[in-house]
């Protein structure tokens, strides 16, 4: 298997872009950065394959990528509470 090609892009532009493919209804595979999610998701091992959530497909336990402050972040759901979601990276779970 060939590798994708790799590019390197600033955050606002490079999640402009994932914004904008998933707008379109395409889907996109990200490697995971950061620790947030871990152990569930590793930095730098792992990746998701993201796509534009259709209404009402959203359930407890899925992982979305949201805007956050300026940035993105990809949290679980762990709550649905009418329009409210519940967000927490599986970092975080504490037995």
């Amino acid at each position: 298997m060939i590798p994708a090609e790799q590019k390197t892009w600033d955050n606002r532009t490079f999640f402009e872009t994932v914004e904008e493919i998933l707008a379109d209804g395409g889907k996109i595979q990200l490697r995971i950065k950061g620790h947030s999610m871990y152990p569930t998701l590793r930095d730098g091992r792992d990746t998701v394959v993201l796509e534009k959530a259709r209404p009402g497909s959203l359930r407890k336990g899925n992982i979305v990528l949201f805007r956050y402050y300026g940035g993105h972040i990809l949290h679980r759901i762990v709550s649905i509470r009418g329009n409210t979601l519940t967000l927490q990276g599986d970092g975080a779970i504490r037995n």
